[in-house]
């Protein structure tokens, strides 16, 4: 089975506290769907598509490896491992890692950059991941009626480190109150510097997609439930 980047960028999200283990890790459910959160947060990345992982190079004799039908729990560490020894080469096909061994003992990532194999070595995470994720995941988009809007990621990323460092906070709390009108207006982002006493504000503009958005994949829908039409609002598509 291949696990993309994009697979592997779950653990970003995933719980950092070793004290409970079934959130400290990346799940990797039967057909290759990644999942990780905490108690605030979840993400799931759906499999790498059928054609790019068979144009995946493979270097040396290995066998195609699936998790068990309950999943695969792997460690922080062997993730970030595998991530770092994507090569550097850009090539959609190289930035993807295969599971080359996993039982009770050992779980092995491998990466390639076309002529050279690199693995990505941990134990198996004992325990389960929270089967109830995907109701999570259902339950959310059902009640996500409220409004939509779609930004530049990148310029989100931007906006929301600078407003990490204009009120920051030595926990792993960190209050940012957003607010959003149409999909036309922009989100306004609104902190408080507590030990300063300074209070800080962002404007982030939309992107005009011109009416298009984003349906559901199969791959959401296979993840249960119906997810409602939205209730058109003023101002929103």
């Amino acid at each position: 089975m291949k696990l993309s980047r994009a697979n592997l960028s779950v653990r970003e999200v995933a719980s950092r506290n070793e004290q409970i283990p079934a959130l400290n890790r990346v799940h990797v459910c039967p057909d290759g769907t990644t999942v990780a959160g905490n108690e605030r947060m979840l993400m799931a990345v759906s499999p790498v598509h059928e054609e790019m992982a068979s144009r995946l190079p493979v270097v040396g004799d290995y066998e195609d490896i699936s998790p068990p039908e309950d999943g695969l729990g792997i460690s922080l560490d062997t993730a970030h491992e595998a991530e770092k020894t994507l090569p550097r080469d850009r090539r959609t096909i190289l930035q993807q890692a295969q599971i080359t061994r996993c039982d009770d003992e050992v779980v092995e990532l491998m990466t390639t950059n076309g002529v050279k194999a690199h693995t990505a070595v941990g134990m198996p995470m004992r325990g389960r991941f929270p089967s109830t994720w995907k109701s999570e995941v259902v339950s959310s988009a059902l009640k996500a009626t409220r409004g939509r809007i779609c930004v530049n990621g990148k310029e989100l990323l931007r906006i929301v480190g600078a407003m990490m460092k204009a009120c920051p906070d030595k926990g792993d709390f960190n209050a940012t109150f957003i607010e959003f009108g149409s999909d036309a207006d922009g989100i306004v982002m609104r902190g408080h510097n507590g030990e300063t006493g300074q209070d800080a504000i962002a404007v982030l503009n939309p992107i005009d997609t011109g009416g298009f958005w984003p349906g559901r994949s199969e791959w959401e829908k296979g993840l249960g439930g119906k997810v409602k039409k939205r209730v058109r609002v003023a101002g929103c598509g």
